[in-house]
């Protein structure tokens, strides 16, 4: 989908890009709080396997981003999706920056346990506790080359624009992104400042 052709009322101002993948932090956590009852749905080796990769991107940081893309980044923004996942981080950016965008949201990395475990729980994995990074940029070709040479799950999941509407286009009616509300994981009476404690 070409999302220049969505609407001829903004203008392009330029590229947003995914490293890392959705909701991975609170699937990590979700694991840990819900271990035994996971299992009995889950095959174990598929959760260990997970939680190998887990630990992979829960190192990944804006340094190593740096590292892998180098004068790539040059005026690019990066920030980090944590509570309140990757659309409540998408939505702080717009407000702050006075932009809106238009987002493919069948663009964004997420792991299929990612998928399977949210649907268990009835959760939003876009609105689940991450730890991927977002970058706001011109020339995302060149990004998206650097991280995936680097061996980071990347892609480019929509645009910036000049007006303040924050879209989701690819949906069957396009949606806004709406005010983050509390992240999902709390659906599961969890308290996250506590749990990162305890683990």
């Amino acid at each position: 989908m070409n999302e220049k052709s969505e609407d001829k009322q903004y203008l392009y101002t330029g590229d947003i890009v995914v490293a890392g993948c959705a909701g991975e932090k609170g699937t990590d956590l979700i694991l840990k709080i819900k271990k035994e009852e996971l299992l009995k749905k889950f095959n174990s080796s598929c959760l260990s396997l997970y939680k190998s990769r887990a630990d992979i991107y829960e190192k990944l940081s804006e340094d190593i981003i740096i590292k892998a893309c180098g004068s790539c980044l040059k005026s690019a923004d990066i920030i980090k999706a944590d509570e309140g996942g990757i659309l409540g981080a998408l939505f702080k950016y717009a407000c702050d920056n006075d932009c809106g965008m238009r987002i493919r949201l069948k663009a964004i990395p997420i792991t299929q346990l990612t998928v399977e475990i949210c649907e268990y729980y009835k959760l939003n994995p876009y609105r689940l506790l991450s730890s991927l990074y977002i970058i706001f940029c011109k020339d995302s070709y060149s990004i998206i080359d650097s991280l995936e040479s680097a061996g980071i799950c990347t892609a480019k999941i929509g645009i910036l624009c000049t007006d303040r509407e924050k879209l989701i286009v690819d949906k069957e009616n396009i949606e806004y992104i709406n005010r983050p509300a509390k992240d999902e994981i709390y659906k599961l009476g969890a308290d996250i400042e506590k749990i990162k404690g305890d683990f």
